[in-house]
């Protein structure tokens, strides 16, 4: 006896089958979104849509320092060419005292801060790592 497409698509409803699949959301073809990128490196999140949001270089010269962003990952880090210090910083507010801040390491970039933070990237010359007051920075975003 042949069922009718009606009563499968009824029996379906009442035993809980999908009718279709639903292709994951971007935010989690990555392996963080926001808040759970926060401490993370990018690259092993697989946060590769990002773009340059915006740079800064010091004002007396120097390499410039690049503040990074996934939309896939809704967060940000900083990112350098240089052997200069350089640094992702969060705020819970606009101009706030920073919250987060992550330093490069060594490496090229800086882990990440979920952009539910206000963030900036800031930059140094290496020399002068306990003076608070050499570091260049983007206006936050």
């Amino acid at each position: 006896m042949k069922i009718s497409k009606k009563r499968s698509l009824l029996a379906a409803l009442v035993i809980g089958l999908p009718l279709f699949a639903v292709p994951p959301s971007p935010a989690f073809a990555a392996g963080c979104y926001d808040s759970g990128c926060t401490g993370k490196n990018p690259s092993t999140m697989q946060c590769d849509d990002a773009w340059t949001t915006t740079s800064v270089q010091p004002s007396g010269g120097g390499p410039a320092v690049e503040l990074r962003h996934s939309a896939q990952c809704n967060a940000v880090w900083a990112r350098s060419d240089s052997r200069w210090d350089f640094s992702i910083q969060g705020a819970n507010s606009k101009g706030g005292p920073p919250v987060l801040s992550y330093t490069n390491g060594g490496g090229p970039y800086t882990l990440m801060i979920g952009f539910s933070y206000w963030v900036r990237a800031c930059i140094r010359p290496a020399a002068y790592p306990q003076d608070q007051s050499t570091w260049t920075c983007t206006n936050w975003y």
